[in-house]
């Protein structure tokens, strides 16, 4: 019994005690000052009730804020969800601090390859011929914001066979005055045409240059420091094409990127892709970039495939782009230097060359050219491929067609051919081969 309700009882009593006392002179009868009394206790035993229904309230509103509280620590905020065609659905908090991003991105291509009829050529294209459809990508992207400063991205591929591979997953922090770190698995920052992506090239493909002389992705870190007209990039890594391995599988010790950006004029955004439509401002960007790897010839590294004679790598490139209101015009120098450890197996010294470029002939209508070139240690023949095409631009990127056709001059080696720009093994012998290829191009 609470200490409030023992001391309404105990005043109670004594008012009664006091009326029965003093009823030898009180003029009232016993009966009503009896009475009397019993109403006072009713109405002190009214007025208890009503302040433990109170205290009752108060407790349950207690509970009800203190409830409300623990939810909120799960539920922040509410969350918004806007489409951009291109990019996907983002779902956003009121702050913009904390976003995820989810898109989808495919390419269905039809190919054409033309050889010279030969019964032994190794390709197995004994009437001289291939064709067919295929799904060169299928890609599924998931980036966003962690409180503002963090970022991060995970991109996950359906290749041409139907395989799938993570591609990309790292975290970014960006720190003061321009500087930023990234871990995780990412492109090098090496050969722009890579950096830039799949989904930007003018052609149907990336150049074949790209393929032969690039770093692709690694695991590794990476400190970038960006300002009005210089980017740096520098990565500590497990060395080229490196993606998806083990920390004790990979073929070389150690291995450093680095890939400095000058822009005069212009805007970074402009050059993340290789194209300038009629609204493009004029702009310039020169880069140069270089990568080293010490290898362990033990673990029989193959970095690239011009580099399979050792796994000391030293590559290096210079490119630049040039853009102003529907052109554009690119080129790219590329060496790859391969220093083997093996006894009788001789170092390689390989180069290759890339000049490109579009021009809009209406608002969504482009037509592009471009000429590679590639001098490979050890191969007799040193081919150059050409390639010439349209661009249909729907909805810029995010929809658009592209046919194109191109033509090597010189005979295509076990070693330089490539599915992915529809290039096969000649016969010996043979120096010529054409190639016609359609993609419609779809981000969603």
């Amino acid at each position: 019994m609470s200490a409030k309700r023992e001391s309404v009882r105990l005043l109670g009593a004594v008012g009664l005690v006091v009326a029965l006392a003093g009823s030898a002179t009180a003029t009232m009868p016993a009966a009503e000052r009896v009475a009397a009394a019993e109403a006072e206790l009713d109405a002190a035993r009214t007025e208890m009730q009503q302040q433990k229904r109170d205290e009752q309230m108060n407790l349950l509103v207690d509970q009800a804020v203190q409830d409300a509280a623990d939810r909120s620590f799960y539920l922040q905020d509410t969350v918004s969800v806007t489409h951009t065609p291109g990019k996907g659905l983002l779902f956003s908090d009121s702050t913009g601090a904390n976003t995820l991003q989810i898109s989808f991105r495919t390419q269905f291509r039809y190919i054409f390859n033309f050889q010279t009829d030969d019964d032994a050529n190794v390709g197995g294209n004994v009437d001289g011929t291939s064709e067919g459809f295929e799904f060169r990508r299928n890609r599924v992207l998931a980036t966003g914001t962690m409180k503002e400063k963090i970022g991060y991205k995970v991109q996950a591929d359906f290749g041409p066979m139907g395989g799938f591979t993570l591609l990309d997953t790292y975290f970014d922090y960006e720190l003061d005055e321009g500087w930023s770190i990234r871990a995780g698995q990412f492109i090098l920052p090496f050969n722009s045409e890579l950096l830039c992506g799949s989904y930007v090239t003018q052609a149907v493909e990336r150049s074949h240059i790209d393929g032969l002389f690039g770093a692709g992705r690694s695991q590794g870190v990476m400190v970038t420091y960006t300002q009005e007209e210089i980017m740096f990039r520098g990565s500590f890594n497990d060395g080229m094409n490196s993606n998806n391995t083990d920390w004790n599988s990979d073929a070389n010790e150690m291995a450093f990127t680095a890939r400095v950006d000058w822009m005069p004029f212009g805007e970074w955004a402009q050059f993340c892709d290789y194209t300038s439509n009629r609204e493009s401002e004029e702009g310039l960007k020169v880069g140069v970039a270089m990568h080293y790897q010490d290898g362990d010839p033990g673990d029989a590294a193959t970095p690239t495939s011009l580099a399979a004679n050792g796994p000391n790598v030293w590559a290096w490139t210079i490119d630049g782009q040039f853009e102003w209101p529907g052109a554009n015009l690119y080129a790219s120098v590329n060496g790859l230097h391969v220093y083997s450890e093996t006894a009788g197996v001789a170092d390689t010294d390989n180069f290759g060359f890339v000049v490109g470029g579009g021009y809009y002939v209406t608002d969504d209508t482009e037509i592009f050219g471009r000429w590679e070139y590639m001098d490979i240690d050890g191969m007799s023949d040193e081919p150059m491929i050409f390639t010439f095409g349209a661009n249909k631009y729907i909805d810029g990127h995010a929809n658009k067609f592209t046919v194109d056709f191109g033509f090597t001059t010189e005979n295509v080696p076990l070693g330089l051919n490539s599915d992915r720009v529809a290039l096969e093994v000649d016969a010996a012998g043979e120096d010529f081969q054409l190639f016609a290829r359609g993609q419609w191009q779809l981000m969603f």
